[in-house]
């Protein structure tokens, strides 16, 4: 620091007494520098919690339409058994036809 004799009137004293006053202690200059940083931060968590509810609702919205999925399939699979089943039941067909009919379904 320069050290100044005087300024206008004031002593050495006073100046240095003055800087002193307006300076600032590391922890409050750590503190401000962090300002910037700290909102980052915040503006990164509710990003990060705006996705995880998306992607909550984007599973939600995937479950609902597998399981509509799921009970057309198996609606489909009772209905091609079922006429498997009339068919062979009228066209008398062996035992070992109507098996490997049905595994073919399955």
């Amino acid at each position: 620091m320069k050290v100044q004799r005087y300024t206008y009137g004031k002593s050495n004293v006073g100046l240095l007494q003055s800087q002193r006053s307006s300076a600032i202690t590391p922890a409050e200059g750590a503190a401000a520098a962090a300002v910037p940083y700290e909102a980052i931060a915040g503006a990164a968590e509710d990003i990060s919690a705006d996705l995880l509810k998306l992607q909550e609702q984007r599973n939600r919205a995937q479950d609902e339409e597998d399981s509509l999925t799921s009970t057309l399939n198996m609606a489909n699979y009772k209905t091609v058994s079922e006429a498997t089943k009339k068919q062979a039941i009228a066209e008398n067909w062996p035992a070992a036809q109507y098996e490997s009919a049905q595994e073919l379904n399955d």
